[in-house]
């Protein structure tokens, strides 16, 4: 997973928000949603969204 967050200079609190959405893709999809991610800040974002999010699943 990619988390980008669109955060000012002195905002350190990316990792609280991440952690949140990973400990929820391991509730719904338990051993399963076990991943990797990665934690970007810019200074904007398109439309001015403030978090991004990318993943990809592979499905058997």
């Amino acid at each position: 997973m990619i988390f980008i967050f669109q955060s000012g200079q002195d905002w350190d609190d990316s990792p609280i928000v991440a952690n949140g959405a990973s400990d929820l893709f391991v509730k719904v999809l338990e051993d399963k949603g076990k991943h990797s991610r990665a934690i970007f800040g810019v200074h904007k974002l398109p439309r001015n969204f403030s978090v991004g999010l990318t993943a990809t699943f592979t499905l058997k």
